[in-house]
């Protein structure tokens, strides 16, 4: 049983880091899509020009979502302690 638990919360780990991750993830992808457009039509071949937009973004998907995503991590970790205490106390008796 304490596998199977485990592997649940191993799993449940990775679905919060896909969940947590996904607006940062899309908002750079998004961000660097239309970035090496314009300076593909542009011919400005500047690093800069595609790393301060993409800085901005995560700027403002942080604090536009930095709240959503800190419940997100509370509640896993609140539900990892719950179910690593109920493995420990299944394994002693």
């Amino acid at each position: 049983m304490s596998e199977g638990a485990i592997f649940d919360l191993w799993r449940s780990c990775m679905q919060v880091i896909a969940l947590v991750a996904a607006p940062f993830i899309v908002t750079g992808l998004v961000v660097g899509l239309t970035t090496s457009m314009l300076q593909s039509a542009t011919q400005l071949q500047e690093q800069i020009l595609s790393f301060v937009p993409k800085v901005a973004a995560m700027g403002l998907v942080l604090t536009f979502a930095g709240s959503w995503v800190l419940r997100q991590l509370v509640a896993f970790v609140h539900a990892a302690m719950l179910t690593a205490i109920q493995i420990g106390q299944g394994g002693a008796h």
